[in-house]
C-alpha cells in the first residue's frame, strides 16, 4: 500500500533522465569493478573476467548429490527425468548481465528521502554506468504494473541513455499511476523473460515473492547466476511514530491510529518479518541480497553489492 497524499514537496517523487545521466561522474570515481584489476571485489569463478556470473560452459548432466550447490540444478532435465540433476562445466567464459528494473506502483512510496521507485532507477543507472565502465555487456529491462518494457543491449553510452531514457519514462508516470492496483503477479512475469546466459540482477521490492509464491519462483532465480538487491523503506527498520496516518491501495483509503502501541507493534512486525523472511529465502537458495533503502548512500551500497559477489 501507499500513501494518498503525495509529498509537497517534489524532490525524490520522480527521477528525470538527466539525473540518471548525471550518475556517471559518481560511477566514475568508484573503484574499477574489473576482476583483472586492483579493485578488491572479484567476482564468480577462476578466470580473469570483468563479467558477473559463474560464465562456465556447460559440459555434462551429473546425479545431484548432497550438499550441491542448489544453483546449479538443471530444473528442466530434472522434472523431465524426474530425477534431480546438476550441470557440470567445463571452462570459464564470460559472461553478461541484464539488470531487471521494478517500477511498480507497490515501490510509489517513501516516508524520507525519496519514494522507492527513485531509489530503485538511481540504483540501476549506478550499476549499469559502472558496469559500461568497465567494459561489460548489459541488458537493461525495466517492467511495470502494466507490462514488460524492451530490453535494451547495451554496449556503448548512447545505448545505455536510451535504456535510461525508458527507466525515467516509467518512472515519471507512478504519480499518475497511483490508483492502480499493484499487480504482484509480474514479478514472476518478468522474472521468467531473463535470459539464462545472463546473471541476473533483480532491483525490486520483492512484491510478489512470499509463502505461497517461493517454491514458483525459485527455478526463474536458479536457472542462472542471480543476485537481488531489495529496495524497501527505512520505515520499516523501526517501529512507526505514534500519529495517524492515511493509507491507500489506489481503491479505498483507510485511516490508521498509529498512537496505539499494539498497533505500531503489528506494522512493525509485519514490515520487519517481510524482510527477514526475504533475507531467508534467498540465503537458503545462495543468492547474494543486498537490501537498499532510502536514505542509504548509492555509492557505498554499490561497493557492497561488488562484494557481495564473493564465492
Amino acid at each position: 500500500m501507499h500513501l494518498s497524499k503525495l509529498k509537497s514537496n517534489t524532490t525524490g517523487l520522480t527521477v528525470s533522465l538527466n539525473e540518471l545521466i548525471e550518475l556517471r561522474h559518481q560511477a566514475a570515481i568508484l573503484p574499477d569493478i574489473n576482476h583483472h584489476s586492483s579493485a578488491p571485489y572479484p567476482r564468480f569463478g577462476q578466470h580473469s573476467s570483468a563479467y558477473l556470473g559463474n560464465g562456465l560452459e556447460f559440459s555434462e548432466l551429473q546425479d545431484y548429490q548432497v550438499g550441491t550447490d542448489a544453483r546449479r540444478i538443471d530444473w528442466r532435465s530434472s522434472q523431465r527425468l524426474n530425477k534431480p540433476y546438476i550441470r557440470m562445466f567445463s571452462e570459464e567464459i564470460e559472461q553478461p548481465v541484464q539488470v531487471l528494473v521494478d517500477q511498480r506502483i507497490s515501490l510509489f512510496f517513501g516516508s524520507k528521502e525519496a519514494m522507492q521507485s527513485v531509489v530503485a532507477a538511481k540504483f540501476s543507472a549506478l550499476l549499469g554506468w559502472q558496469l559500461l565502465t568497465a567494459a561489460n555487456h548489459l541488458r537493461l529491462t525495466v517492467f511495470n504494473d502494466a507490462s514488460i518494457k524492451p530490453s535494451v543491449e547495451v554496449s556503448s553510452p548512447n545505448q545505455f541513455i536510451d535504456a535510461l531514457a525508458t527507466l525515467s519514462a516509467c518512472n515519471c508516470q507512478l504519480p499518475e499511476a497511483i490508483s492502480q492496483v499493484s499487480r504482484p503477479a509480474m514479478l514472476k512475469q518478468a522474472l521468467a523473460t531473463v535470459d539464462n546466459a545472463h546473471h541476473l540482477v533483480l532491483i525490486s521490492d520483492c512484491d510478489g515473492l512470499n509463502a505461497d509464491t517461493a517454491e514458483q519462483l525459485k527455478p526463474y532465480l536458479l536457472r542462472q547466476p542471480s543476485s537481488v538487491v531489495l529496495v524497501h523503506d527505512v520505515a520499516e527498520l523501526q517501529a512507526p511514530a505514534p500519529q495517524t496516518v492515511i493509507i491507500s491501495n489506489g481503491e479505498q483509503q483507510q485511516t490508521l491510529d498509529l498512537r496505539s502501541p499494539s498497533l505500531r507493534n503489528k506494522v512493525f512486525a509485519y514490515s520487519s518479518g517481510r524482510i527477514q523472511y526475504l533475507q531467508s529465502y534467498f540465503a537458503k537458495l545462495g543468492v547474494p541480497l543486498l537490501c537498499l533503502h532510502n536514505q542509504d548512500e548509492l555509492t557505498n551500497k554499490c561497493q557492497q553489492f561488488w562484494q557481495s559477489q564473493r564465492i
